[in-house]
């Protein structure tokens, strides 16, 4: 399962965050903080189910 995150500057940044990449949920979750956000519908969804927003 992979997420995107986009920056205020419109860099897009791609995570995979199945089960052997837990960590990088981590790592969306400190970058949503610092000012990213989802880059696309399916992204949200996805951000919520794994209540990483």
């Amino acid at each position: 399962m992979k997420i995107n995150l986009i920056s205020i500057s419109g860099e897009v940044i791609s995570f995979n965050i199945s089960f052997p990449y837990i960590h990088n949920r981590y790592k969306v979750k400190k970058l949503i903080k610092k000012g990213y956000s989802f880059a696309g519908e399916e992204d949200v969804t996805i951000g919520l189910k794994l209540k990483l927003y």
